[in-house]
């Protein structure tokens, strides 16, 4: 019985599979880490010049000074983030299986340079009735950022992690985080947007107009459209809800009766025609 010559592979197919297997691995990974982004649209991620994405590349355990246990990476369609105090959609770290920290506070170190101060300014963890700087409000249990050269600045997690600009549609221009108003004019006391009055001593967001961080930034920013809320704040509606900044036709709330101009949640059966504004969720 005569055998068959041994087959010979082609050096250049055998790359060539390679290449195809590599990249469809690349873009599931691609595609995984930026559906778990949990930088919204203000921060994206970003892909490198090695095809590496930046999310990709978070350690898996990490040791965050704010607590002694070592931070799990995990993802999730939604959590309250427990330094910021903001709902994110995507990655987080978990420590000691019940503290939260977003991707955005974890890259904060205990000791930065803000924007707004010309010091340093150091973590204090007894720095809990003194009010933000930022906000103006009082800094919570956990603690705020101090200022090194005097006790009267401090600044909490929320403040200290906002986007230095953004866009509005009251705006075609970016807007840019604003640390002081020294401006006397009467309509600089104003939010261009809920036309509320406005504390001229604490951040805003300035160009042609001059807008509240919440409201330049709207109340969610950090969740993605399209964010499954199964279950979430106790809702008596038996399917699934999805988020969405905002929707097409103004149509009105299924709780409250008012058009719905902002975030809302919207039934993810096709053949329901329930909505929700999402702050009716807390009432």
């Amino acid at each position: 019985m005569k055998m068959g010559k041994p087959q010979r592979w082609n050096i250049s197919a055998i790359k060539v599979i390679a290449w195809c297997w590599q990249t469809r691995w690349r873009r599931k990974l691609i595609e995984t880490v930026m559906a778990a982004c949990c930088l919204s649209q203000l921060i994206c991620c970003t892909i490198v010049q090695n095809q590496n994405v930046v999310c990709a590349e978070l350690p898996r355990i990490n040791q965050h000074w704010f607590r002694q246990s070592n931070a799990t990476l995990q993802s999730a369609d939604i959590l309250r983030c427990d330094l910021c105090r903001r709902e994110c959609s995507g990655f987080f770290y978990e420590i000691g299986g019940w503290f939260y920290v977003c991707l955005r506070c974890a890259k904060v170190g205990d000791i930065i340079e803000s924007e707004g101060r010309q010091h340093l300014i150091f973590f204090y963890f007894k720095c809990n009735e003194q009010p933000c700087n930022g906000c103006g409000t009082a800094s919570g249990s956990y603690g705020a950022f101090r200022c090194g050269n005097c006790s009267t600045f401090s600044l909490d997690f929320g403040c200290l992690t906002l986007p230095q600009s953004t866009l509005h549609k009251c705006d075609q221009h970016m807007l840019y985080l604003t640390y002081r108003d020294d401006n006397n004019y009467k309509e600089h006391n104003y939010c261009d947007i809920c036309e509320g009055e406005r504390d001229r001593s604490l951040w805003y967001y300035h160009c042609s107009i001059c807008a509240h961080p919440d409201c330049a930034l709207g109340r969610f920013p950090f969740l993605r459209d399209g964010t499954s809320l199964t279950g979430y704040y106790g809702l008596s509606h038996s399917q699934d809800l999805l988020y969405f900044k905002k929707t097409e036709g103004y149509p009105e709330c299924s709780h409250c009766g008012k058009l719905c101009l902002e975030e809302i949640l919207i039934c993810a059966q096709p053949t329901c025609n329930f909505i929700i504004h999402f702050k009716c969720c807390w009432k």
